[in-house]
């Protein structure tokens, strides 16, 4: 039977539709797997009780959640920081409190999936990179501090994911989780002009990386106390050690930066407490 004039195109426009139907389709299915999280825009209300509510709400989804997209992670953040954004810092201890709730979201304590922690703690550094340009005078220092949490934070994960005695079961410490943590120092607050293929270095503000190299080592020193204490979840050892040490020292000697950023990470790399450090002091 001959095929009559046109149908080839006919029925190729038909298949065509059909692949794209079952394209959507499974597009539409990824989406439906990708569990949802809760509304951020209640945390931009002029309401205080609204905002609460709305914070809590994420507060207790990111204790349960196994996994975050780094998309989800950036919406989050972006929520939070109107949320700090429209908190008064006078008086001052309810900002601290709340400016430290926020930091703890970046705690294992807090959200204990590795999966959604990781793109939670990107995120922050994206974020704050992103919005540091818009943070004035009166707002900067309840952001300085949150940035404090968040490294320490960092810190304290990186050190419990060196040790294999850990004892929380449903925080996935390794050498994977702890090198990604070590890659987002490494390629946001701390990143160099000369990373492949790409490099978020002109991203991170000229103030946000003197911040970051001004605490690093107070920070490491107060998770040190901790491992002190509690030995048996954390390790510090002359390994991780250098490997905390690395991104600023990467940053003091590479081409493109500033000469007095690369002489403020030099002082950072030289502070005479890695030495103790690496000796198990």
């Amino acid at each position: 039977m001959a095929v009559k004039a046109g149908w080839p195109r006919l029925i190729d426009s038909v298949a065509k539709r059909k692949k794209g139907h079952l394209f959507f389709r499974r597009k539409e299915a990824i989406m439906a797997e990708e569990e949802s999280i809760p509304s951020v825009k209640d945390l931009a209300s002029s309401e205080p009780k609204l905002r609460a509510a709305a914070f809590k709400a994420i507060q207790e989804d990111l204790q349960t959640r196994q996994t975050l997209t780094y998309t989800q992670a950036l919406q989050i953040w972006k929520g939070l920081f109107v949320l700090l954004y429209l908190t008064p810092s006078h008086p001052p201890l309810p900002h601290q409190k709340l400016v430290t709730s926020v930091g703890s979201l970046t705690s294992r304590s807090s959200t204990p999936s590795s999966k959604t922690l990781i793109p939670l703690t990107t995120a922050f550094w994206e974020t704050i990179s992103r919005e540091w340009i818009s943070i004035d005078s009166h707002r900067m220092d309840k952001y300085l501090l949150l940035s404090r949490f968040v490294l320490r934070n960092m810190f304290t994960n990186i050190l419990s994911s060196s040790s294999s005695s850990s004892s929380s079961s449903s925080f996935s410490s390794g050498p994977e989780t702890k090198s990604n943590l070590l890659t987002t120092l490494s390629t946001w607050p701390l990143a160099t002009p000369d990373q492949t293929p790409s490099t978020n270095y002109n991203k991170v503000p000229e103030g946000l990386r003197y911040h970051v190299l001004d605490c690093y080592v107070d920070e490491i020193e107060k998770v040190v106390v901790v491992v002190a204490a509690d030995s048996e979840e954390m390790e510090i050892n002359e390994v991780n050690v250098e490997e905390l040490r690395k991104p600023v020292r990467d940053l003091s000697v590479a081409k493109g930066v500033l000469k007095n950023m690369r002489k403020r990470a030099k002082e950072t790399v030289e502070d005479e407490r890695w030495e103790g450090w690496r000796k198990g002091r």
